[in-house]
Formats: structure tokens, C-alpha cells, sequence
């Protein structure tokens, strides 16, 4: 009886000094908070606040706790992002293992060009990484769209592409060749907007066989158009388009849009929307 007594007694001291806790601990948990949010602690901020709710749901505070934390949600989304990316990363990695260990013979360029991209903190500038890819590979990076941007590394996008194919082109499947030839398509197109960057490079273009730019950017249009796969063919073809509008009617004072010719035929007869025909780049 003495020992239940005793218990007894804990029990509700336990019970008080929880009581008081509880009491302090809200101002405290909120004002920790706030102090957190005003210095930009975004993920302990965001912490603080959803402790706060879930404990003191029926605090007058629980507004203002609601609208930080929600605030504070918002700028750690990126790093959430990057963790549950990092955690389907590390699964495919080992998905792979197992793979290669069961099936040796078996080509995973796939995977591993996946496993790469998704491991990238960066996204490439630069075609040297480039250089030395095998076509396989190559092919999954441009299929997913991994590679520098044509239109702001122009001159760099004609080195290596030419240097590629000249190294390659015994090996390259049509859609491969395409979506090389749609680089250099992008990289002359760009050229083509700029006539005082094609007088200062000249002497480079020439170097990498694109001279006369409108020249070589007319061959590669209808080479890269005769071995693409429908989504390219559409890409190029738009090219094609804004190429013979500005050129006609520039040249012979015709109306816009231009309403015939082979590229238009190709998009018209397709059910192309003309509403998003926006110039490509």
C-alpha cells in the first residue's frame, strides 16, 4: 500500500512539472521559431513551427506559426528535392549492380548515363567533356537533353561537332546523326542572327567547314531532316520555316507568314498548332 502511495505521489508531481513545462514550452517553442525564421534558418524554422502546431493545436498562434512555416517550407524545397533525388540515385546504383552481376553481357549505357545525370551537382558548359564520348553514350545524353546549349556556345558547338563526326561517322545510327546535326542546325541558326559575330569569327568558321554560314546551315537542314526520327524532323522543320520566311521575305518583300514551301507543308500537314509557332533557338 505504502509503495502504491508512493507512486501515487510521483504520478502527480510528474504530472505538474509537466504541466509547467507545457506552459513554457509553447512561448518557447514559438519564440525559437520566429528568432529562426527572422535569420533565415529555414529547415529549423520550419521545425520549430510544426512542432508548435502539432502540440499547441488550438493556440491563437497557430495562424502566424502556420504562415512562417509554410513560408520557411518554401526555401528548402531545393535540398528535399536533392535528398529524395540522392535516395532514387543510390537505389538505381544498386538496381545496376545487381544487374551487371546477373547479366554481364547485357548494355546498360542507359542506367549509367541516368546514374550520371542524376549524381551532376552541375549541368555541362563545355563540349570538351565530350570529346572523347563513345556514340552509345552520346546518344542517351542528347536523347535527354545533357549537353551545353547550342545557342550560347556556338563556335564550341561547331568544333566539337565536326571534330565528333569526323571521328564517328562510320559507327552513328540515323537519330543519332540527327540530333548532332540539329546541334550544329541551332549553332548556325544563332550565327545567322549574329552578322558582326560571323565577320569577327570568320576566320574560325572557316576552320571548322561552315563557310558560308547560310550555306552550311541549308545542307545540314536537309541532312538532319532526312534521317530524324518525327519529333526531330519537327524541330528541324521549324528551323526550315523561319529560315525561308526571313530569307523570302527580306529578299522579295513577301507577306508574313509565309504560308508555303517545303517546311510549311511539312507542319501544316501535320496539324502543327501555329498559335505556339514560336521562333526556336
Amino acid at each position: 500500500m505504502k509503495l502504491k502511495k508512493t507512486k501515487l505521489i510521483l504520478l502527480v508531481i510528474m504530472t505538474f512539472l509537466s504541466n509547467e513545462a507545457f506552459s513554457i514550452t509553447a512561448s518557447e517553442v514559438f519564440d525559437n521559431g520566429k528568432r529562426a525564421f527572422d535569420s533565415c534558418r529555414w529547415h529549423e524554422a520550419e521545425e520549430f513551427f510544426g512542432r508548435f502546431i502539432k502540440t499547441w493545436p488550438d493556440s491563437k498562434l497557430v495562424p502566424q506559426a502556420l504562415h512562417m512555416q509554410t513560408t520557411a517550407s518554401t526555401h528548402t524545397l531545393e535540398p528535399r528535392v536533392q535528398s529524395f533525388k540522392d535516395l532514387i540515385t543510390c537505389q538505381w546504383q544498386e538496381s545496376l549492380a545487381k544487374l551487371s552481376a546477373t547479366m554481364p553481357k547485357q548494355d546498360f549505357t542507359d542506367l549509367k548515363v541516368a546514374i550520371k545525370i542524376a549524381t551532376e551537382r552541375n549541368f555541362p558548359t563545355t563540349w570538351r567533356e565530350f570529346d572523347d564520348i563513345a556514340p552509345v553514350e552520346l546518344h542517351h545524353y542528347l536523347r535527354k537533353n545533357w549537353h551545353p546549349d547550342p545557342h550560347s556556345t556556338p563556335l564550341e558547338t561547331l568544333r566539337w561537332s565536326s571534330e565528333w563526326l569526323a571521328k564517328n561517322a562510320a559507327k552513328l545510327s540515323p537519330d543519332l546523326q540527327s540530333r548532332v546535326y540539329l546541334l550544329q542546325i541551332r549553332a548556325l541558326w544563332q550565327l545567322l542572327l549574329s552578322p558582326m559575330a560571323i565577320s569577327a569569327n570568320a576566320s574560325e568558321i572557316e576552320a571548322f567547314g561552315f563557310m558560308p554560314v547560310h550555306t552550311s546551315f541549308e545542307k545540314i537542314l536537309i541532312k538532319g531532316f532526312s534521317r530524324a526520327c518525327p519529333d526531330i524532323k519537327r524541330e528541324i522543320a521549324m528551323f526550315g520555316y523561319h529560315y525561308d520566311s526571313l530569307r523570302r521575305g527580306m529578299g522579295k518583300h513577301q507577306a508574313f507568314p509565309l504560308t508555303s514551301g517545303k517546311w510549311y507543308d511539312y507542319l501544316h500537314q501535320r496539324g502543327f498548332d501555329t498559335r505556339k509557332a514560336w521562333c526556336p533557338k
